[in-house]
């Protein structure tokens, strides 16, 4: 009943209340608060998501786009897209769930990779 109360007391969302619950039975020791924050946030940043991507998708990638992004891995491919959607670095290491400082050095090897010297030159052409 003190569960209950609890996770009715965090939120008056249906679906964070499922959340919830369901962090509850997957570990009952863990701070409820606590996970409630971590799902208001990962929620927030999935709306984000959708109206961003929707917003996006009004005028769709290029094929220059589309072949820039097959030469990362599916990791860096889907921080590029948080990144080109207009989301923080912040923002995406939440909703990624990366650290700040692994994030970054993903953000370097991308910025260094050579594709975009070859995109340059095609730009240039």
């Amino acid at each position: 009943m003190m569960v209950q109360r609890k996770i009715e007391t965090l939120s008056q969302d249906e679906d964070e209340r499922q959340d919830l619950w369901v962090a509850y039975l997957e570990d009952p020791y863990f701070d409820l608060s606590s996970r409630f924050i971590e799902i208001k946030n990962k929620n927030d940043i999935n709306d984000i998501v959708i109206n961003n991507l929707i917003n996006y998708l009004r005028s769709p990638p290029t094929t220059e786009m589309l072949e820039l992004l097959d030469v990362f891995t599916d990791l860096e491919r889907s921080v590029l897209i948080l990144l080109v959607l207009g989301f923080t670095k912040e923002q995406v290491s939440k909703y990624k769930m990366i650290e700040m400082l692994r994030l970054q050095q993903m953000i370097n090897n991308i910025s260094t990779h050579p594709i975009w010297e070859t995109m340059l030159v095609k730009k240039e052409a």
